[in-house]
Formats: structure tokens, C-alpha cells, sequence
């Protein structure tokens, strides 16, 4: 029929895959039986007559289940020819959906296309694919360009929020100094608003000068306005005489504190006392907690007291023996034999000998994870590996402090006059001396994450050292008399100093500013104080040899600010609020008072 009979190249009889020999036999035997004719000189063949078809049931069969498949062949043989005839001129190529549907059959094998018209559908469908590629290079292109807008304007939305942040935090710094020293203004004249004014000051914003402002408010006696320390400071007494050290229980619930001749175990809440342990008359140099708080541990001059806290009842003795250190689960004790000299590790689990070394040693250090234990002999310091049994030498020295990662320890090198920084296993220094100092090193303490390593040196001088670089971290914290001995708060925030002059210096390690006046731990000064944090850091303790006192000091905010509104006992009056907050809406100062009480008549400031 006509939409099947047109007249063809011989190229386009080729199947793909085919001999154009077996080709050309099978045409040029339909030519002899007159079933074809062919044009003079010319490779183009037509099908003599529809009879054939008609004729030939098997074609005509063939030919009407695919009469859209030869068609569509057809139609791209004409195509591809008149393409060729243009010199291939890529306009005449099919695309789109039209290219695509005949890509699909020509992959599912539904088309038998001549040679030329395989060569036309392939071009179109590079073409097109290079279109594609085109495409999608300049869409992403774009999606490139916009998410590259899309970072620079959230960075430089983020900066500026950054900006906007920090612009707001200097301002609320600013504020809160500023009225911090109006609190420091109005504490002689109106002791209530100077309370209010510290509260808001340190609620705005927590600073050295807002903290300060807080905790002094609360050392001054509402009554007199004179200095006074009842709200931040509570005194343990008993008749107990000379208290040489101290220790939190690990819930902190509980302080033992040990005198000349007994131990004594506080209740912290209640401030009364737990139990009293009366030993014979010897004198007390250590106590520790072990077994997770479960026993306290006495050094009682050659014997060693272990008293179970629950059962409040004693346990046999070890005697001839000294506590040296404890390592850090509380259940291995460094002990010094009294008697046959050396050194023995005692397992509290199974009460017995873990191992004896004959070293001679007058004090020894566990690490922090009790990997290491450090001895000073008279002539020596060694680090011994716990596991291994191997020993490093160390350079002599005393007030040996482990860093948290236990690979370094710091010592003082009093014959040499500088504090190094020693790495353990390499035996060597990390970097130069940290401190060289003209008399002598009294006390060296790391922060808890190990980063900081404080020194105090001759008279009053705290250094605070960045141990990874070894180096100095500003100035130098100055006290007015020599630093016997220093703890830094769990946290790693403050730094207490004990201060030959009988007080303690709470440092704020960020700013290397003191928090407040010295606290006045001692009566008479040029006496000793030891000093411990609470576990949660919100009490410090020291001792005071000069009235055989133990002394809690508050030093949690949260509690400054509870006594502080107590005291307070009103919140601002509308006229206060509007002179020192004038563009700022009413707020409660201590939320458990009436707001915006009665008019009150507020003296200014003298001068």
C-alpha cells in the first residue's frame, strides 16, 4: 500500500549488523524474478507491484502487525535522506519528545533502520544529549552561583548577627559594671538599694565587678554598715584543737576535719556534727575519703585509722604505716612502711598487699587515672608505671602536680630556682623553664582539664602557665604576702589562694582579676589555712589554727542572691526603677516581694 511502497536506497536494505554482500544477492535474486526493479544506474529499488503483497501471506501479515513501525521508518528514511542531501546540517535533525519516542524503539530493537537512518537518529540524539549537558551545566551554574549568594549572605547574616550579639554582651558588661558601682555607692547609705542594684547588676550580666558587688554587699552588717562576713562565712567549732586538714565527703554532704588528737565529721547542711573520732593523742597529718566515700582514712603518726562512715565504727588499724596518697576510685592506698623502710600499695577491696617497692621515699603522687605514682627519696624522684613496674627517672624535685592527661608532671627545681614541665616517658623537659624565681617555689596546682598549671613563687606571686604552649598567660596574679598554698574550683574557673597574712584570695582565672576583698580566713595572721573546694565548688573551706576553726565559706551565687533579696526584703520602688532604669519596663528585682512597693524616700549618695 501506499504508506508502505516507496521507492529505496540500496544502503537503506542494509540491517544493521549485516554483509551488504548478502544484501545485495537476496535484491539482485528479486530483480531477476521481476519482483523489484531497479532505476538505471542507480542504487534505488521499488517493489514491482502490491500484488506481491497481496500475494505473499506471510508478508502482508508481517507487513500490517508492524504498518506504524514501517511507516515511522519510512518517515526517518525520508528524513535522513533529505538530511544527507543538506550536508547533514544539524537543523534537520529530530528532537524532543519525537527523537525520544524513536530512541526508545530503536533500543528495544521495534525499528529496522537503514545505515543512513541509524547515522541520522544517533546525531540527533548526541545533539541532544549535548543540549542536555548544556542545560544542566548552566543550571548548576546558576544553583552554584545561587547557593554560593546563598552562603555569603547567611555568613554575612550570621556575622552580623555574630556582631549584633556581641555588640548587645558589651552593653550588658557595661551596664552591669555600671551598676555594680552604683551598689558600691549606696552601701553606706542605703544598704537596701545597694543590695538591689548588685542583684540587678549581676543578673544582667556575670562579671568580676558585678560578683564582687554581690558577694561585698553581703559581708557588710545591714545594721551598722560595717564590715562583717555572717552571710558568707560559717564557722565549725568544737573543742578540738588545731586543725590541720580537711576534706569533703565525694557527695559533699559531709567535712572531715582533722585535729591534733581526733577527727571530727561535719554535717554541711546542718553544720552539726556527725561523729567524732578520739584517737591517742597523736598527731593528725592526713585524712581521705576511699571506697567511694564508704571509709575515711586517718595518717595517725605511724598508724593509719579506718573508719567506716556508715557503721560509724573503726576497722582494724594498719600500723607502721603512713598514708602517702590514694589513687583516684579510693581504693588503692601508697603507704609507707615505718618500720622496714620502702613502699607498699595496699588494695582496701581484699585488704592486702598489692606490692612493695624498697624506695625510701618520704612522699609519693598517684596521676590522676593512677597509671603513675611518683616518689621523692632524699636524692631522687621516680615515676613508677603501676602495670609495667618500669621506672623513669625524673629530675629532683619537690611539690610534684600531675597534669589531667598524665603523660606530664610539673616540678620544682628548688636547686636550680625554675619550675619545668617534664614528659614522663621521653625523660625530657617540654619546652624552657617555666618560671625561674629568686627564693623559692611555695605551691603549684593544675586546672582540672590540665591546660593551666599555677605557680606561686617568692613573695605573693602567681603564675598562670598555658601547658601545651608553655607559656605565660598575662600577668601575673600579685597577693601582698607569699602563697602557701592554692586549689584550683572544680570547674577550673577560680583559683583560691591561701595567703601568708591569714586570707584567701579568690581569683577569676579568665580575667586574672580577684573576686571581692580577701576573705579573712584567719584571726591572727602568719598562720597556715589548708583549702579544699565542695565537690559541686560552691563552698570552699580553710582552716584557722588561730581559734581551731573550720570555715565554710559561701561562695555560690545562687545563694548570694537568695540572702541578698532576704535582706533586701522589697523590691525597686517605681521612683528607683525610673532613675536607674529609665527606658526599661518594671520588672521584680527578688520575685518573692510585692513589686513596685511604697514610695520610699532614697538618700543620695554623699559627696
Amino acid at each position: 500500500t501506499q504508506d508502505t511502497k516507496r521507492t529505496a536506497l540500496f544502503d537503506e536494505l542494509i540491517p544493521a549488523d549485516s554483509k551488504s554482500d548478502d544484501v545485495k544477492a537476496v535484491v539482485q535474486k528479486l530483480a531477476d524474478a521481476r519482483l523489484v526493479t531497479t532505476e538505471e544506474d542507480s542504487n534505488k529499488y521499488t517493489i514491482t507491484h502490491e500484488k506481491l503483497i497481496d500475494a505473499w501471506p506471510w508478508v502482508k501479515r508481517l507487513i500490517n502487525e508492524n504498518r506504524d513501525a514501517i511507516t515511522l521508518q519510512n518517515e526517518i528514511a525520508s528524513a535522513a535522506k533529505e538530511w544527507e542531501e543538506n550536508k547533514r546540517d544539524a537543523s534537520y535533525l529530530y528532537s524532543g519528545g519525537r527523537l525520544a519516542n524513536i530512541w526508545e524503539q530503536v533500543q528495544k530493537q521495534k525499528l529496522a533502520l537503514g545505515q543512513l537512518a541509524q547515522e541520522f537518529v544517533k546525531a540527533g540524539r548526541r545533539r541532544q544529549q549535548r543540549t542536555r549537558t548544556a542545560l544542566i551545566s548552566a543550571v548548576s551554574l546558576v544553583l552554584i552561583a545561587a547557593i554560593v549568594a546563598s552562603v555569603v549572605f547567611q555568613n554575612q547574616a550570621q556575622a552580623a548577627q555574630a556582631a549584633n550579639e556581641e555588640s548587645q554582651r558589651l552593653a550588658q558588661i557595661a551596664r552591669a559594671n555600671e551598676l555594680a558601682a552604683q551598689s558600691v555607692i549606696f552601701r553606706g547609705s542605703n544598704y537596701e538599694l545597694s543590695l538591689l542594684l548588685a542583684l540587678e547588676a549581676f543578673q544582667i550580666y556575670d562579671t568580676v565587678q558585678s560578683r564582687s558587688a554581690l558577694m561585698e554587699s553581703l559581708r557588710v552588717n545591714h545594721q551598722t554598715q560595717s564590715s562583717a562576713e555572717e552571710l558568707i562565712k560559717f564557722k565549725l567549732r568544737s573543742t578540738a584543737k588545731y586543725p590541720t586538714s580537711i576534706k569533703f565527703s565525694p557527695d559533699g554532704e559531709s567535712i572531715a576535719s582533722g585535729y591534733q588528737d581526733s577527727v571530727i565529721i561535719w554535717d554541711v547542711l546542718t553544720k552539726d556534727i556527725n561523729a567524732e573520732i578520739t584517737l591517742d593523742g597523736s598527731f593528725i597529718s592526713r585524712i581521705e575519703y576511699v571506697k567511694n566515700g564508704d571509709i575515711l582514712a586517718i595518717n595517725n603518726t605511724g598508724t593509719i585509722i579506718l573508719w567506716d562512715v556508715k557503721t560509724k565504727k573503726l576497722i582494724d588499724p594498719l600500723r607502721n604505716f603512713e598514708i602517702l596518697d590514694i589513687n583516684s576510685d579510693g581504693n588503692i592506698l601508697a603507704l609507707r612502711d615505718t618500720i622496714n623502710g620502702g613502699v607498699v600499695l595496699w588494695d582496701l577491696s581484699t585488704s592486702k598487699i598489692m606490692e612493695q617497692k624498697s624506695i625510701n621515699a618520704y612522699d609519693a603522687y598517684f596521676s590522676p587515672e593512677g597509671n603513675y605514682l611518683l616518689f621523692n627519696t632524699d636524692n631522687d624522684s621516680i615515676a613508677l608505671e603501676i602495670k609495667s613496674g618500669t621506672h623513669y627517672n625524673l629530675p629532683f624535685g619537690t611539690h610534684l602536680a600531675f597534669s589531667p592527661g598524665e603523660d606530664i608532671v610539673a616540678i620544682e627545681d628548688n636547686v636550680n630556682k625554675k619550675i619545668i614541665l617534664w614528659e614522663i616517658k621521653s625523660q625530657k623537659p617540654i619546652g624552657e623553664s617555666l618560671d625561674e624565681y629568686t627564693y623559692w617555689a611555695s605551691s603549684t596546682a593544675f586546672s582540672p582539664d590540665g591546660s593551666i598549671l599555677a605557680s606561686a613563687v617568692d613573695y605573693g606571686t602567681v603564675n598562670l602557665w598555658d601547658v601545651e604552649k608553655s607559656q605565660l598567660i598575662g600577668q601575673p596574679l600579685r597577693a601582698p604576702f607569699t602563697v602557701q598554698n592554692m586549689v584550683f574550683s572544680p570547674d577550673g574557673q577560680y583559683l583560691a589562694t591561701g595567703v601568708q597574712d591569714g586570707t584567701i584570695i579568690l581569683w577569676d582565672i579568665k580575667t586574672h582579676q580577684p573576686i571581692g576583698q580577701p576573705l579573712n580566713s584567719l584571726i591572727s595572721t602568719f598562720g597556715y589555712q589548708a583549702l579544699t573546694f565542695s565537690p559541686e565548688g560552691n563552698i570552699l573551706a580553710s582552716t584557722d589554727t588561730s581559734d581551731d576553726s573550720v570555715i565554710l565559706w559561701d561562695i555560690d551565687p545562687n545563694s548570694w542572691i537568695q540572702k541578698a533579696c532576704e535582706r533586701a526584703g522589697r523590691n525597686l520602688t517605681t521612683d528607683e526603677w525610673i532613675r536607674y532604669f529609665p527606658n526599661e519596663e518594671y520588672r521584680t528585682t527578688c520575685p518573692q516581694w510585692p513589686p513596685k512597693p511604697e514610695f520610699i524616700v532614697t538618700p543620695q549618695p554623699a559627696g
